[in-house]
């Protein structure tokens, strides 16, 4: 009986033994893993993207009132109930901040690799979403909706001069223009894949129309 104690204490001390340096092996792996990882972040010299996605449910504090009617649109010709869809998909954009336009505004839009595509304005009162769809790199151009609304194709001031071309009406007073368009933008890479790695960047103007 007390041959069979001294033996269940044994393998209950080697076993005791063997699960502490386990947990003592994993331990330091840990550290050593830890210790790799941000040495490795607090070495990079490169830049470190973050992808944000917005809570649709959620409100903006300083969303100011429903959406606009565009210039126009009781004659313009879209798909109506895509429109109503498109809206209730975003929540009427219920989430955007909205950025009050007193004179000119210029602003950055990216689609691609990095998408910077949806902004908020609210021009003399009343609450524009703009919506960069795609850029066409062959045709040269881009396309917008605007509260819902299809635009037609858009191409750059700096291609195209000033036409009508590059230039959206988003109410009686106020105009959208686009000023440029750099297409398949890499950072400045030697290499780059464009299918994935390249990204469209457009600048435009909201101003008073003359």
């Amino acid at each position: 009986m007390l041959k069979n104690k001294k033996g269940e204490f044994g393998l209950m001390t080697l076993l005791s033994l063997l699960f502490g340096s386990i947990l003592i092996g994993a331990s330091v792996l840990n550290s050593t893993d830890n210790s790799s990882f941000n040495s490795t972040l607090s070495n990079y010299t490169g830049t470190v993207s973050y992808s944000v996605i917005i809570n649709n449910q959620s409100s903006a504090s300083n969303n100011i009132g429903t959406l606009a009617k565009v210039f126009n649109e009781d004659n313009l010709d879209f798909d109506r109930e895509f429109k109503n869809e498109y809206l209730s998909q975003h929540n009427d954009f219920s989430y955007l901040n909205f950025k009050s336009v007193v004179n000119d505004e210029d602003d950055i839009f990216t689609i691609g690799a990095k998408n910077a595509n949806i902004q908020g304005f609210n021009v003399g009162n009343k609450n524009f979403a703009i919506h960069l769809i795609l850029c066409n790199s062959y045709e040269r151009y881009c396309s917008f909706r605007i509260n819902g609304i299809p635009t037609k194709k858009l191409f750059s001031f700096e291609e195209f001069g000033n036409t009508k071309k590059n230039s959206f009406d988003l109410d009686e007073n106020h105009t959208m223009r686009i000023n440029s368009i750099d297409f398949n933008f890499c950072d400045n890479k030697r290499f780059c894949d464009f299918g994935t790695e390249s990204y469209n960047i457009l600048n435009l103007t909201i101003t008073r129309k003359p």
